[in-house]
């Protein structure tokens, strides 16, 4: 069985690297500045994703069917200021090297970025092209305007005859996805909170290069902004970042 895993790039930095500690489980196992002693294994995201569908194939039908991630899938976009050195360039260089397909688009000030229509689109592409292809979506953005974007998208790729599952974490998925009249998945949810411990590796000495913990703050704004339509007030900021 041959798998195919999208990934909303945008939604996996901001899980991993920019939630404050009272929402982040990963700072709270690892540390508010985890990033310097550990690195994500992302070539592990694949792995965890065909391991846990042939686990629930066994379960289900009681079929030892072998399944293979044959590509990943990753979408995002980037300021064309982005410091190559930031937390967010380093992590889509990683992915490259692992020769997970990255498709980055470059934006300046507030332009919409269309992450979403783009995986949509490539994920119906794939749902056309012959073959038993199962297609795993990872993740969802849990911004309140964008939170049911990709449900008509798995819906219809599941009319066209793939099987269709979710990948994500539990403090940032929508509900929706979760409600079986939804129709949208054909497994259970494979939560990456469960499989943390296979995710990060300890790492001697600091990182070289690392961000400053300034930097991190920056980049945590940022990303709030960016949820909130790129404007709040102080009083909100402020209660986003305790």
């Amino acid at each position: 069985l041959q798998v195919q895993v999208f990934v909303d790039g945008t939604w996996l930095y901001y899980s991993f690297f920019a939630r404050t500690t009272r929402n982040c489980e990963i700072r709270s196992k690892l540390g508010a500045y985890w990033y310097r002693d550990y690195k994500v294994l992302w070539e592990r995201i694949p792995v965890i994703v065909g391991r846990a569908i042939q686990e629930q194939l066994q379960a289900q039908q009681q079929t030892d069917r072998f399944v293979e991630v044959y590509r990943t899938t990753v979408f995002s976009s980037l300021r064309q200021d982005t410091d190559p050195e930031s937390l967010r360039m380093r992590m889509f260089t990683q992915m490259q090297r692992l020769n997970f397909d990255v498709h980055l688009s470059v934006t300046t000030g507030l332009q919409e970025k269309c992450i979403d229509i783009a995986l949509a689109v490539d994920m119906l592409h794939y749902a056309t092209v012959p073959g038993a292809y199962v297609h795993f979506q990872c993740d969802e953005l849990p911004h309140i305007y964008r939170d049911k974007d990709f449900m008509p998208a798995m819906l219809r790729t599941r009319e066209k005859g793939k099987r269709v599952g979710l990948c994500s974490m539990r403090n940032s998925c929508n509900r929706a996805l979760l409600d079986p009249a939804a129709h949208t998945m054909d497994f259970g949810v494979i939560w990456l909170d469960d499989y943390f411990d296979e995710l990060f590796e300890k790492q001697r000495g600091r990182m070289e290069n690392s961000p400053m913990p300034a930097d991190m703050l920056c980049e945590m704004v940022a990303g709030i902004l960016e949820k909130h339509g790129s404007a709040m007030s102080s009083r909100l900021l402020g209660r986003e970042l305790q």
